[in-house]
């Protein structure tokens, strides 16, 4: 009996340790054939294009953090990067302060994405009886 149960446990072990590849081939927990959305693909990861001037980038990183923030999806990154992108200003290296100020519109864009994705995803992600 000791023998089967420690055979047991072995193979179960062994089943829940599958190599990464394998993982990643498998269907999402919760997905039925043809129910999820193409928005499940992964997100391009592009920067978007340079402000021309830092009140530019700043003003577009504050009204996207904003919107973000009525979807309840502000990543805390964002706020930092404003912070960072407004001392960088004040010190005069405003080529920083520009690329700081774009980060944090982009973080924020991305976030909204998360936002709008999961709107609707979590309904997969449930089970069902």
């Amino acid at each position: 009996m000791k023998r089967s149960f420690v055979v047991v446990l072995i193979v179960l072990f062994t089943a829940c340790g599958q190599p990464a590849d394998i993982q990643q081939a498998q269907e999402p927990v919760g997905a039925q054939a043809g129910t999820l959305s193409t928005t499940t693909a992964p997100m391009a990861n592009t920067a978007p294009e340079a402000s021309a001037t830092y009140q530019e980038a700043r003003d577009s990183a504050v009204a996207t953090v904003s919107l973000a923030a009525e979807k309840n999806s502000t990543w805390s990154t964002s706020d930092a990067l404003l912070k960072q992108a407004e001392a960088a200003s004040i010190e005069g290296e405003l080529d920083r302060a520009i690329q700081l100020a774009d980060e944090a519109r982009w973080l924020a864009e991305l976030a909204i994405k998360q936002a709008e994705t999961e709107e609707t995803l979590w309904r997969d992600r449930v089970l069902r009886n």
